[in-house]
């Protein structure tokens, strides 16, 4: 014997199939990666190579953006080339950025 099962609102039915429809979607565009964000422009960045007496705070004023927080620019020269200002060496080329 089989069950017959009967739609007693369709207003609900539609509802709960839509919010069905809504969690597989969300869930296939977690797992295949759109919601992923890009910046609106590329970052664009200067080689420098560091010279004897040389200080990323002194790098990040000459090379770095004008009218940008010199503390900014050292930070993000230090997060974009994995240093910190105690590790430069005269020789090692640095990637500074030039608009932020």
């Amino acid at each position: 014997m089989r069950k017959h099962y009967r739609i007693k609102s369709k207003g609900r039915f539609f509802l709960f199939v839509a919010l069905c429809l809504l969690i597989v979607c969300g869930s296939v565009t977690a797992v295949v990666g759109f919601p992923t964000a890009h910046a609106a422009s590329a970052d664009e960045y200067v080689e420098v190579v560091v010279r004897n007496g040389d200080t990323l705070w002194n790098i990040a004023r000459t090379y770095g953006p004008a009218h940008t927080d010199t503390r900014i620019v050292v930070y993000n020269i230090e997060r974009v080339n994995g240093i910190s200002a105690d590790s430069l060496m005269p020789g090692q080329i640095l990637l500074v950025p030039v608009s932020l």
